[in-house]
């Protein structure tokens, strides 16, 4: 709430000083702050306040340093190589998808990740073919990143509804909206501005009533 504060009062054109003494945001913090909130945000907007939640991430990880071996002693250190090596390697990124679309590997009824094993294998092989050696990422771990690529799958498999209703099993998908539809603005500016009711099976009778505002309300 003191950020929230700072930045209203930055706006309002008060004076470092007074928001300082205000608020115990310093100058530095401050302008910081400032530069989150009007950075801009994966929807489209700019982060506005939801920039100042504390240890809210600007912007996901992404590794520079190359992954060093794994041993019994030491597990760690390989956080973020996964999404490099499928960023780095689009084939890989293709492979997956297509291990999702033939369900070679899916969701089971308890949301584990079925035929994680066999596909693992053949990602391995996948690795090889692009000239990745025991050297290189993931065949330098010890587990060759079996846990990090089952993560990478599931990420893929629920990216949209869609996506993860296939994975789960689904026959049938309703198509995803139009551009027209995606272009509407659907902003909300308080909580319950907007609500959406879809029809489904429940074990409750009720009706949703709503005012049509191009029709007279009969009283």
């Amino acid at each position: 709430m003191a950020r929230i504060e700072a930045v209203r009062l930055y706006v309002a054109r008060t004076s470092v000083r007074e928001i300082e003494a205000a608020t115990g945001i310093g100058r530095s913090q401050l302008y910081a702050m400032l530069r989150r909130c009007i950075a801009s945000h994966p929807d489209g907007r700019i982060r506005g306040l939801r920039a100042l939640i504390p240890y809210a991430r600007a912007k996901r990880y992404e590794r520079t340093k190359p992954v060093a071996p794994t041993t019994r002693v030491r597990r760690s250190g390989s956080s973020g190589a996964m999404t490099r090596l499928l960023e780095q390697h689009e084939s890989l990124n293709a492979f997956l998808q297509r291990c999702l679309s033939d369900r070679s590997v899916f969701l089971g009824e308890q949301g584990q990740l079925c035929g994680l094993h066999d596909v693992h294998r053949a990602f391995l092989t996948e690795c090889g073919a692009l000239g990745l050696g025991a050297k290189d990422y993931p065949l330098n771990q010890e587990r060759q990143g079996i846990r990090s690529l089952s993560r990478s799958i599931r990420e893929i498999a629920t990216k949209t509804f869609a996506s993860g209703a296939r994975a789960a099993g689904a026959e049938r998908v309703s198509a995803p909206w139009s551009e027209a539809n995606r272009a509407r603005d659907t902003s909300a500016h308080r909580p319950l501005e907007i609500v959406e009711f879809d029809g489904h099976k429940l074990d409750i009778r009720l009706h949703v009533r709503y005012e049509d505002p191009s029709e007279p309300v009969n009283i």
